[in-house]
């Protein structure tokens, strides 16, 4: 949109801080995740493969950020928790 006759609309943008004492909610959607499962042959509904999949996810991201306070998937989303004025995870 730079240099476009859209960027005008740039003057309108607010900034978005985040409330104190609230939790965030970060949902990550799965893109394709159809193809994905059908390439590794997951059973349905519920492929052990895939959950430990999603859970080796969820702790790898808690391992990355420390500000999560709880990560967790669901079908081919993966949801994060996260509240500033918790203390940080070692």
């Amino acid at each position: 949109m730079a240099n476009s006759k859209y960027a005008y609309v740039r003057n309108f943008e607010l900034p978005d801080p985040l409330l104190p004492s609230c939790f965030l909610v970060c949902r990550l959607d799965g893109h394709s995740f159809h193809h994905f499962s059908e390439e590794h042959a997951f059973t349905k509904p519920n492929d052990e493969r895939a959950l430990q999949l999603m859970d080796h996810a969820a702790k790898d991201l808690m391992s990355e950020f420390k500000d999560i306070v709880l990560a967790f998937g669901e079908s081919d989303e993966f949801r994060r928790v996260d509240h500033p004025d918790l203390p940080k995870r070692s």
